[in-house]
């Protein structure tokens, strides 16, 4: 993690800018939007009032103008500072290469060590500053979703919450076993590949000894046990997805009735209901990835891991 926090250090203006946009800018709009629905539609269509009605247009407007204009600035900004990174990670990294014990530098190949100075490197670090700033944000961002699910309709906010963990809770059921047979999946088509170049290398040994039907029987029986995982894994997807969908469309049609019937007993405004629905569906989806993005960060620090043990090496001279 120290290259990180050095690297950090290195770009921090530009980082700034970058946390300015993702942490407070995107944060600030996912809040507001669910509520500018509330009032655009209570006090700018049903309280009948043109004037305020063209004056909350023009506001959303400007304010997704001013939006989009920043969005285009961090774009460019992010192309920058990535550049800025790989230039830094390769200069550092090649000079390191030249600090590793003579005795170690023998005894690997070219291609490891150019994948260690190179590749490793700025994969794992330009990856790792996406995953850990893309996973604040949808934190910062699901908290401000939630806030407006508060503020637009509490008693829906307090029944979604265990709602989107048992759909969570559905998903992970199903996961290990679709990990499983992916795994499958690819060591029997690596297996099935490296048999099929086999038999083809194997042409005049076959034909010599007249083997043909033992070597059809032999790659049958690796290819229907490649198919027939492959077809459990199309399955499993299609039930999780039917699952998941089924279950999604009862979340939706509960929350429906219940801010509905919440409007009927004038508890909430119709404005409330249409900002509501703004809210949840992406607050669902960003609850989920929070989730999802765990294992990659434990991935990235791994992999942090290594680059600096690679980094802390030293020569027998230097």
């Amino acid at each position: 993690m120290g290259i990180i926090k050095e690297i950090i250090l290195k770009f921090k203006n530009l980082f700034l800018f970058k946390a300015f946009f993702s942490f407070l800018i995107l944060p600030v709009l996912a809040f507001f939007q669910p509520i500018f629905n509330k009032y655009f539609f209570d006090y700018g269509i049903m309280s009948g009032n043109f004037k305020n009605f063209i004056i909350l247009t023009l506001l959303i407007i400007v304010v997704y103008i001013v939006f989009f204009i920043l969005e285009y600035i961090n774009q460019i900004f992010d192309a920058y500072l990535k550049n800025k990174i790989r230039e830094y990670v390769v200069e550092e990294f090649a000079l390191k290469f030249y600090e590793i014990p003579y005795s170690e530098v023998i005894r690997k190949d070219t291609g490891y060590f150019i994948s260690r100075v190179y590749e490793e490197p700025t994969s794992a670090i330009i990856d790792s500053l996406d995953i850990f700033i893309n996973t604040i944000t949808i934190f910062l961002n699901t908290v401000s979703l939630f806030i407006a699910m508060l503020i637009l309709s509490p008693i829906a906010t307090i029944i979604a919450l265990p709602l989107v963990i048992i759909s969570y809770i559905l998903t992970k059921k199903f996961q290990p076993s679709i990990q499983d047979l992916t795994h499958k999946q690819l060591e029997y088509q690596a297996l099935l590949r490296d048999r099929i170049g086999n038999f083809i290398s194997s042409y005049v040994f076959v034909n010599a000894n007249k083997i043909r039907d033992i070597v059809k029987d032999h790659l049958s029986r690796i290819l229907r046990e490649f198919l027939n995982t492959n077809f459990r894994l199309t399955k499993m997807q299609a039930n999780l997805s039917y699952i998941s969908i089924s279950f999604s469309l009862i979340v939706q049609v509960a929350f429906f009735i219940i801010n509905g019937y919440l409007v009927f007993i004038r508890k909430i405004t119709v404005g409330d209901f249409l900002g509501f629905s703004r809210a949840f569906y992406p607050f669902q989806e960003n609850l989920q990835a929070i989730f999802e993005h765990i294992p990659k960060i434990i991935s990235s620090i791994s992999s942090l891991k290594r680059i600096e043990e690679f980094r802390k090496q030293r020569g027998e001279a230097r």
